[in-house]
């Protein structure tokens, strides 16, 4: 059951059987029940601190051109003066749908020069062979 309706039943019973039993029937912490009293289901700190650094980091985001990652974003909330590490940007970055762009990776050989020619399939790829000697194949990689 969700921990919210849970600590609004205790809310509305706790004149009749008190928060302390209640919460012990309910499997939660006083502590627990107290913290969303005093909050009320309103945002606690960290997600407003969360929503503050999702808009700092998205107006950062948005002057490069939307193609920073978490990395070079990290580095650029902290010349902004922002003391966040790269798991907190990237996790703000998932929560905000910010997404840096991916680069094509090039090409680890390069194209081969037309003058290039394999070597012919003179096997015509039947590598069985009746006799010993009739076929070496070999493998250069």
């Amino acid at each position: 059951m969700n921990r919210g309706v849970l600590c609004e039943f205790i809310a509305a019973e706790k004149t009749s059987y008190g928060v302390r039993r209640l919460c012990r029937v309910f499997g939660i912490s006083p502590t627990s029940f107290y913290a969303w009293a005093a909050r009320r289901g309103g945002p606690t700190a960290a997600e407003l601190d969360d929503a503050y650094a999702i808009e700092a980091a998205r107006v950062a985001w948005e002057e490069h051109r939307r193609i920073y990652g978490a990395r070079r974003l990290t580095a650029e909330v902290r010349d902004r003066g922002h003391a966040w590490n790269r798991k907190r940007v990237a996790r703000l970055m998932r929560l905000g749908a910010i997404e840096g762009v991916h680069r094509r990776r090039r090409g680890k050989y390069g194209r081969r020069a037309a003058s290039t020619a394999t070597a012919p399939d003179r096997v015509e790829r039947d590598f069985t062979a009746t006799a010993p000697n009739q076929l070496w194949v070999a493998d250069i990689t």
